[in-house]
């Protein structure tokens, strides 16, 4: 799963934040606490799904689905889109009519 911060929130909002991390330690600490809660607290933005902040060692940063991100049979079902299974005679029951087309 993939999206695109710069495409939803803008590129300035994107590089401010980034920088941000860098520079300001108290934002940096509840970035890796709850990234979700530090960017909706000081820039007013939901992120799309919860994600944890992650490090690279060239200074840059990532955004990682957490383990609240997998989604329950029921919430995949809902997403996987494609056609519903079809009732079994088992599932209609004796002398149930079937119609065709």
């Amino acid at each position: 799963m993939s999206f695109d911060l710069e495409a939803l929130f803008g590129a300035d909002t994107i590089a401010a934040a980034t920088a941000r991390l860098k520079t300001d330690a108290a934002f940096r600490a509840e970035a890796d606490a709850d990234i979700n809660a530090a960017v909706k607290a000081h820039y007013g933005i939901d992120l799309p799904l919860p994600l944890k902040l992650v490090e690279n060692k060239d200074g840059t940063f990532n955004l990682i689905p957490t383990d609240e991100t997998v989604l329950s049979d029921d919430e995949l079902d809902l997403v996987a889109g494609g056609v519903p299974p079809r009732p079994t005679m088992k599932d209609l029951g004796k002398n149930a009519k079937i119609g065709f087309g």
